[in-house]
């Protein structure tokens, strides 16, 4: 009888737990449309909203103290694959920066094609400009992380 009882409560526990795991994945017509508003609302949004604009320009914030001290040394070698760093993560940014703060995207737009002339297409960087402009740079990218919220 023992052994009897047991086979049934084993039984029953095994049915129970595959009666649940055996759900519908049939969609009822609330998740369906659930579903399909998510799906409307994620593909409608530009892949680059999901950059956070303030965390990238930190991260890039520390090529340009980089470049900005190799200048400052006179060592453009280094300089240049510092600010080549801070162009490459950039280009990326660029679009959701500019659809978030405008007249930012703007002044960096305007530093980083101008130390793109001065230092890296520049045989013989000018050391003044080279360090006003990343000092520029850098203080224009301190000014929007400190004010975004």
């Amino acid at each position: 009888m023992r052994r009897f009882t047991l086979s049934l409560t084993v039984s029953a526990a095994i049915l129970l737990a595959l009666t649940g795991c055996a759900t519908s994945s049939t969609p009822t017509a609330s998740t369906a449309s659930t579903a399909s508003a998510k799906t409307q609302t994620d593909s409608s949004q530009p892949i680059s909203a999901s950059i956070d604009v303030k965390q990238s320009l930190v991260k890039l914030r520390g090529y340009v103290t980089g470049a900005t001290n190799a200048s400052k040394t006179g060592d453009f070698a280094k300089a240049k694959q510092e600010f080549k760093e801070f162009k490459e993560g950039w280009e990326s940014l660029e679009q959701p920066l500019k659809a978030k703060s405008k007249d930012t995207y703007q002044t960096l737009e305007k530093e980083v094609e101008g130390l793109s002339e001065n230092l890296l297409e520049s045989a013989q960087p000018d050391q003044g400009k080279v360090v006003a402009k990343l000092a520029f740079l850098g203080e224009t990218i301190d000014t929007y992380v400190k004010s975004s919220p």
